[in-house]
């Protein structure tokens, strides 16, 4: 029983407070770019006289473009690891964006800053991430509203920064500069060293017992291919639901190993395609990419609608300063309101998005400047509960060596989809004249993720009282 006691366990601190710190640094210059790329280059499309149509498709092929190329993080973070992986990635994104500067037709555009600058921030993205959840478990949520809080003084900062910068250098001379700025990056990715240098061991009986029940569930996830939660987190319902999986998966797994030849069955193994056999994992990366599809694209969007209501550059910056400014300060304090709550991280996600339905369509209700910083300042609170736990709910759920995997097939579909709703919001701005109409758009994809999750909820409920009704007639 000893020897089970001593395993590995993520530090939860220690060198991880310096992969928190090399993910602020990261997020401060790398995130307010893409949060930006309207404000910045608003001036240049207006000189280029491109239809909104254009603009709307080369933000989306950004967002979508690199999403589409998440499905070989996994494989490739298996073979470079992290930190050599975050490092191309920041090289790329600092290429597009200089190019990007430089380029004067929407094609140009489309491949420098839509497709080039989009691979390499996804893989930023994407390294940084699973770094920073590879240190942590239970502090997990912590760490995160810690990092992207320090990170969205960036967000904050830069819209004012960026208004006077393009009055006194222009917006090509700015973008330039940014380029520079982010080669900075490099260092942050550096400071991102491998968990197992790291990992801490349990020695005593008390502290080994609590690691064998954190380790417990994790390879309960594992082996019915469901990653499962814990009875207290989901419900009794998914564990009674999943059991007969389990059992099945157990007896695959040592099948699969022997008859898993051929081509499929390395792509298989190498892209943890398995994942897809578990029901509740398929609701929650398709809930989290109609969630994230929403969001982005309304982001995107968000300097242009305040255009669209009739605000110029330096008042459309402070209201994003504003709607920033409390984003951050409610990002550390989400670890503390989860803790008050007691809720698990999906339902506080859920939550989340209700609070952004609400602010959106509060947006286009608002006329004054005064009602559209109000609304601005409640969308903060909104996106800070967001920022934090769209990155944790999947975390949360599988086992971290799965994690770059799952994250891939994630940013996949919402690589999909934004890239066949990029033509889409274009053709309605053009049609109904504003960008309201997208964010109702958006509202309605939020409100697809609430709808998926509590119909699983509802099958799931359903289908594990019919098993314990058998379980009792038995």
């Amino acid at each position: 029983m000893s020897p089970q006691l001593k395993k590995k366990l993520p530090p939860d601190g220690g060198w991880g407070y310096m992969v928190v710190f090399a993910t602020a640094m990261m997020g401060f210059l790398v995130f307010p770019v893409i949060q930006n790329f309207a404000l910045l280059f608003r001036p240049i499309f207006s000189d280029l006289d491109m239809s909104a149509s254009e603009i709307s498709t080369i933000i989306n092929v950004n967002s979508g473009a690199g999403f589409v190329f998440g499905m070989f993080h996994g494989p490739l973070t298996k073979i470079f690891g992290y930190r050599k992986y975050a490092m191309v990635g920041v090289a790329m994104f600092s290429i597009g964006l200089l190019a990007a500067s430089l380029s004067y037709t929407v094609y140009a555009f489309i491949i420098f800053y839509g497709i080039l600058n989009s691979i390499g921030f996804c893989i930023i993205h994407n390294a940084f991430s699973f770094s920073l959840n590879s240190y942590f478990s239970k502090k997990r949520t912590a760490a995160v509203g810690i990092a992207f809080m320090i990170a969205g003084i960036g967000s904050v900062i830069t819209p004012l920064i960026l208004s006077q910068a393009i009055g006194y250098l222009g917006a090509r001379y700015t973008a330039f500069l940014l380029s520079a700025i982010v080669m900075n990056v490099f260092v942050a990715a550096m400071l991102l060293q491998p968990v197992k240098w790291h990992y801490k061991f349990q020695d005593e009986t008390e502290e080994g017992k609590e690691l064998d029940d954190w380790k417990s569930e994790l390879q309960r996830r594992e082996e019915s291919n469901a990653m499962k939660l814990k009875t207290k987190e989901e419900g009794s319902a998914v564990d009674t639901l999943l059991q007969s999986d389990q059992e099945a998966a157990e007896v695959k797994t040592s099948q699969g190993q022997k008859q898993r030849k051929g081509f499929w069955g390395h792509i298989v193994s190498w892209f943890d395609l398995d994942l897809l056999k578990d029901p509740v994992f398929i609701s929650i990366f398709i809930g989290l990419s109609f969630a994230f599809t929403g969001e982005i694209t309304f982001s995107l969007m968000y300097p242009i609608v305040l255009g669209d209501k009739g605000f110029d550059i330096e008042d459309t910056a402070t209201i994003m300063a504003t709607t920033a400014c409390v984003d951050i300060i409610f990002r550390i304090i989400v670890p503390m309101v989860e803790k008050l709550l007691k809720w698990k991280t999906r339902d506080m996600y859920m939550l989340t998005l209700i609070m952004l339905i609400m602010s959106r369509f509060t947006l286009t209700v608002v006329k004054t400047y005064w009602h559209t910083m109000m609304v601005a300042a409640y969308l903060g609170v909104a996106k800070g509960f967001r920022t934090v736990y769209m990155t944790v709910v999947l975390a949360n759920y599988v086992p971290i060596e799965k994690l770059p995997s799952a994250q891939g097939i994630q940013t996949l579909f919402n690589g999909l989809m934004l890239l066949a709703i990029g033509p889409v919001v274009g053709k309605l701005r053009d049609y109904y004249g504003d960008f309201e109409v997208v964010v109702h758009l958006t509202n309605f994809m939020s409100l697809v993720t609430l709808c998926i999750w509590a119909l699983e909820r509802l099958i799931v409920k359903i289908m594990g009282d019919k098993n314990k009704n058998a379980d009792k007639g038995t």
